[in-house]
């Protein structure tokens, strides 16, 4: 009797392997696409994919993609959309290199730097997807555990986060009157410092 899914498997894996070899940027260029949709982990940060598959292309040939072990798509700016000049391929390994995070109190001042999420995790013995949320700066996310976290790449080596327009007023649980300015703290940094 003839087995319509399992020649349909064998199908689709024969056929993944051809497209892997013509079209080797092609399934990172279906993965990228995969987390900008509503069901994505990058929807709700806001951002957006723009490639098409010839500038996925394009991208491999010119990061000469074939040579590395495991090349992976990575956005050079974090904040920015998956677009033709935001884009490079780097090996997965350095594209996985833990970030260091900065806790801040509410008053903006530095408590803490940890070399990645995963020692606040240990740390605190608890995981909290919210510190991420808040480090990346997503829509309505102010704070988490009581603290504001920032990613030290996108700071710097700063000790206070500047408090303009940054007073958090907590009536019960609910945020009220309150947000994280983030054009106030590039603003901040990228201003001379008086001696």
């Amino acid at each position: 009797m003839f087995d319509e899914k399992e020649y349909m498997k064998k199908w689709d894996k024969a056929n993944r392997k051809k497209c892997a070899k013509e079209s080797p940027w092609y399934s990172h260029f279906i993965s990228a696409r995969g987390r900008c949709y509503p069901s994505g982990k990058y929807f709700k940060r806001g951002i957006k994919f723009f490639l098409t598959k010839e500038d996925a292309k394009f991208l491999w040939f010119r990061d000469s993609a074939s040579k590395l072990k495991e090349p992976s798509i990575d956005r050079i700016d974090n904040k920015g959309n998956y677009e033709l000049s935001n884009c490079r391929f780097i090996e997965l390994e350095e594209n996985r290199k833990p970030k260091p995070v900065l806790q801040f109190s509410k008053n903006g001042d530095l408590i803490r730097e940890y070399k990645s999420y995963g020692e606040v995790v240990r740390i605190f013995k608890k995981r909290n997807p919210k510190i991420c949320d808040v480090a990346n700066g997503k829509i309505g996310c102010f704070t988490a555990m009581g603290y504001v976290w920032r990613w030290k790449s996108e700071l710097g080596d700063c000790r206070k986060i500047p408090k303009v327009g940054f007073v958090i007023h907590n009536k019960g649980k609910k945020l009220v009157n309150g947000r994280f300015i983030w054009n106030a703290i590039t603003t901040y940094l990228q201003q001379p410092t008086e001696h």
